[in-house]
């Protein structure tokens, strides 16, 4: 018998600046999950400052080292566009307990944000650091990179969105042909 092989091809295109993603499908608004409990939003495209500050009244250690995480996760391309006047520059984050410990079944994270239309700053408001933990997350995910001016933005300006778990528990269970982890 005759057998016949076939070529393998591999190719690599090199870039040297990141590609843009795909357009998300129409049903993706807002680009956030899990979707918070209430969300309003505008129609204002908002520029972000890369340099972004984020600052909290109560000293916590947990939002501290979270504050350092998210300016990495929030800004990882280089920027090189105009931000001009309208620039979305702090996010101020308030919390009424700065307690470090673990959070528990009665732990309240609840949060809100608000988002202006215009230059200025955002508000984040909690209960809890966890609670903040949610709405930074919340807020990252609103926050994209505009490939073609090579600026951080924010569609769909001002935002205002309150959210809590649903349930008092976290948890995930996944079923791998039967065998439940």
């Amino acid at each position: 018998s005759h057998i016949k092989e076939e070529a393998a091809c591999d190719l690599y295109i090199k870039k040297d600046a990141p590609q843009p993603p795909p357009p998300p499908p129409a049903f993706n608004w807002p680009p956030v999950w899990p979707l918070p409990a209430m969300v309003t939003n505008g129609t204002t495209t908002l520029t972000v400052d890369p340099a972004l500050t984020f600052s909290i009244k109560s000293p916590s250690a947990t939002l501290t080292a979270a504050f350092k995480r998210y300016s990495k996760l929030l800004f990882p391309h280089a920027s090189a566009g105009q931000l001009g006047a309208g620039a979305l520059s702090h996010l101020e984050v308030s919390v009424d307990s700065v307690d470090e410990s673990h959070p528990t079944l009665e732990t309240d994270e609840s949060y809100t944000l608000d988002v202006p239309a215009s230059a200025g700053g955002a508000t984040l408001s909690a209960k809890t650091i966890y609670g903040a933990l949610r709405g930074l997350e919340t807020f990252s995910q609103l926050t994209r990179f505009d490939f073609a001016s090579g600026t951080y933005q924010m569609d769909g300006a001002p935002w205002h969105g309150e959210d809590a778990p649903r349930f008092p528990w976290r948890g995930l269970m996944m079923d791998t042909s039967r065998h439940f982890q």
